[in-house]
Formats: C-alpha cells, sequence, structure tokens
C-alpha cells in the first residue's frame, strides 16, 4: 500500500515518491524497498509518467508562494529534466543534479499551488535520458 503524506507543522508536505496513483506500467515505472529504509521510485528511461493525487485531508494556502523539491539518487552525469504538470495544465522543470550515486535534493522550484489536485511527473524520451532513483517530493511554503 502507498505511505501516506506527510504534512510538517509549518505547512510542509512530504509525499512519499512510491506513493503514486497512477503510472504507465512496470516497463517505465517500479516503486521497490530503497536502501537504507523506506521505499523509493525508480523512473526507467524517458517514458515513465507518474501521477499523484493530493488528498482531501492535505491544503495548500492560495495566497502563499511554494517550493517543490525532489530527493533524488542519481549516477549519471548528464540527466534530463524531471518535468511537473500541475492539474493537466502548467509544466515546470526541476533539473536532475548528478549526485554520484548518493541521496542529494534538486535545487527548489517555484510552483503554484491554488487548488492543486493532481500532480504529474515526468521526463521526454532522449538518447541521454537514464534511470532516475526519487525518494520523495517536498512542497514547502517560502
Amino acid at each position: 500500500p502507498p505511505l501516506p503524506f506527510e504534512v510538517e507543522k509549518r505547512g510542509g508536505v512530504i509525499i512519499p515518491a512510491a506513493s503514486f496513483s497512477e503510472s504507465n506500467g512496470k516497463k517505465y515505472v517500479k516503486a521497490e524497498p530503497s536502501f537504507g529504509g523506506g521505499t523509493q521510485l525508480q523512473l526507467l528511461g524517458g517514458e515513465g509518467y507518474v501521477t499523484y493525487e493530493i488528498p482531501a485531508n492535505v491544503t495548500f494556502q492560495e495566497d502563499k508562494d511554494y517550493m517543490l523539491t525532489a530527493n533524488i539518487c542519481s549516477v549519471h552525469l548528464e540527466q534530463q529534466p524531471l518535468k511537473l504538470e500541475i492539474d493537466g495544465g502548467t509544466v515546470y522543470d526541476i533539473k536532475i543534479p548528478y549526485t554520484m550515486g548518493k541521496w542529494g535534493d534538486t535545487e527548489p522550484v517555484k510552483i503554484e499551488v491554488g487548488g492543486l489536485s493532481v500532480m504529474r511527473f515526468f521526463r521526454k524520451k532522449d538518447p541521454n535520458c537514464f534511470g532516475l532513483a526519487i525518494k520523495s517530493f517536498t512542497v514547502t511554503p517560502c
């Protein structure tokens, strides 16, 4: 079963990456146990996508700005950006750093969360798009 979203006291939300509600199948997406505990999401190649439905008990203040980071592990110098589509509309690019096989966070990306109900993460197919491990996504008020 998917892990629940965690709401922090200061209004941040941690989304376990393996808690997606929809994907395009095990050929491109895998949820599996993570080294060091918990679970992780594997996006294989450049065709995988995952969708997260925001539960009713998770709310965002519409008058605040929010930043999104992803806790990732990459083993290739060259990576394609991870894309975030919010509610079927705005698409954001999340640059993937080379973490040398260790867990690390992406640079924060400012996102608009007004009425947020669905988040879809994906990458574009490219010859230089390699597998990517993701532990969690964190949405934090500015």
